[in-house]
């Protein structure tokens, strides 16, 4: 799904460059900010972890995800008034989908998307078709409205995180990067935890990277990275 800070140009790469070192069919996979399910859907594919515990803070993307399991659909186009009508009306998950989905980048109520070539609510709606395609593979997948803080890690996790990168904007909520880090170091402790950032704090390796363009222009070329840490 089309979401700001997504992973999908990556997602393949990550997925069986270095995620695939971790998961198997035998393992958790846990991801606490799963924004639109890029990583997520290219795991189950390839990987077919044991278990998918997917859980994001935003308790409105969470209700479209398990609304859209249990078959709810949306529309195939949605217009300029529809929009703006949607944006003031309350929390639905057809008024998520148009957040995300109908938004230029995915950015939430970022400006309508326009573009005569393209419809991109129908291309929103056959993307998530697509995506929950994917995850029907995975018999145990669990999705949750928490706070990275709030989960319970199973034995045998291994934990993906994609939180909103530090030195950035765009974001329509504050997040504590140091307190961030500190929890993952603690969590590293019992579990596999991999960490997509540009940067990292003190103890964490690099163990993959990936030059590519941000979106905004060839001239704006930035290294992705993955961090762990050796359980201690």
């Amino acid at each position: 799904m089309r979401y700001q800070g997504g992973k999908d140009k990556l997602a393949k790469k990550i997925s069986e460059e270095i995620l695939s070192k971790y998961v198997n069919s035998k393992t958790t996979f846990v991801e606490p900010f799963i924004g639109g399910l890029n990583i997520s859907r290219r795991v189950a594919v390839l990987l077919k972890p044991k278990r998918m515990i997917l859980s994001d803070v935003n308790e409105d993307l969470i209700a479209l995800y398990i609304a859209f399991s249990e078959g709810w659909r949306p529309p195939f186009s949605i217009s300029e008034k529809q929009y703006f009508n949607l944006r003031r009306r309350p929390t639905s998950p057809l008024r998520t989908f148009t957040g995300f989905c109908c938004s230029w980048g995915g950015k939430w109520w970022g400006g309508y998307a326009r573009d005569g070539k393209r419809n991109f609510a129908s291309e929103g709606r056959r993307n998530l078709e697509k995506t929950f395609s994917d995850l029907s593979s995975v018999k145990d997948l669990v999705f949750l409205a928490k706070d990275y803080q709030d989960l319970v890690l199973p034995k045998q996790s291994v934990c993906y995180c994609d939180p909103p990168y530090e030195y950035t904007t765009g974001y329509p909520f504050s997040f504590n990067h140091d307190l961030f880090w500190d929890f993952m170091s603690s969590l590293s402790r019992k579990h596999k935890v991999l960490v997509s950032s540009y940067a990292a704090r003190e103890g964490w390796e690099c163990v993959w990277s990936s030059a590519h363009f941000d979106g905004l222009g060839k001239k704006n070329k930035r290294t992705e990275r993955i961090f762990s840490k050796e359980k201690e």
